[in-house]
């Protein structure tokens, strides 16, 4: 119902839409501009108005697959994102959307592919390596891969206010008493930090100024 009547109240704007169609930056800039001001479901019909004029613009199909993200249609994303990178295969923000979708779809090797990719074309893109890392503990469970990256990723990125917390978690997972369980456990990678990282604050901590402070030490970010 919401996307129907999206469309409806899009058309009702777009006063000369039935003398003719929107041309290809007419409907790519309302497009933007809809994306922006997060009116997505009108968003989304002007870009698909845009690929009608123009379907050879890769940043009308990442566009496209921000929105779907955003709304957990991976498949969809990772349609959108696909042909975006076909077309513009040596764009590092191509590279890196498309590692998220695999993120998001647990194929951690073709994700880490992309993020690896994302880095080599463009090194400013230093938090690509942030996420390979991530991806090696969250889908891969190794640790050392991940010690591996983030720790090239603070040193390239000390500006990072998350730093402290990622140096907590290098340190847990450098100590060969800490082991990240196997899949069929039924415990989380992220709940065992969790509880690796509470177990060496209250080793830590005196007598009764112990408490649990492992909350908020890991974050597994948004990609």
């Amino acid at each position: 119902m919401t996307a129907v009547f999206a469309v409806i109240l899009c058309l009702i704007c777009q006063t000369d839409a039935v003398k003719a169609p929107e041309s290809e930056s007419a409907a790519f800039e309302k497009g933007q501009k809809y994306f922006y001001q997060k009116k997505f479901e009108m968003a989304e019909v002007m870009f698909l108005e845009a690929l009608k004029t123009d379907p050879e613009n890769d940043l009308t199909y990442s566009y496209l697959g921000d929105l779907a993200l955003a709304k957990k249609r991976y498949d969809d994303a990772f349609g959108y994102y696909l042909k975006s990178l076909e077309l513009r295969p040596e764009s590092a923000e191509n590279n890196f959307r498309i590692a998220q979708t695999y993120y998001y779809k647990a194929n951690g090797e073709k994700a880490i592919e992309h993020f690896l990719k994302t880095y080599s074309l463009d090194n400013s893109m230093k938090f690509a390596l942030y996420h390979t890392g991530l991806t090696y503990l969250m889908l891969n469970r190794d640790k050392e891969n991940a010690v591996k990256y983030w720790e090239e990723y603070i040193s390239l990125a000390g500006d990072d206010p998350q730093r402290a917390n990622i140096e907590r978690v290098i340190e847990l997972l450098k100590n060969p008493d800490f082991v990240i369980p196997a899949p069929e456990s039924g415990i989380s990678v992220e709940e065992a930090l969790r509880r690796g990282i509470q177990k060496n604050e209250k080793q830590d901590i005196p007598g009764d100024q112990k408490q649990d402070k492992y909350e908020g030490l890991y974050e597994n970010r948004e990609l």
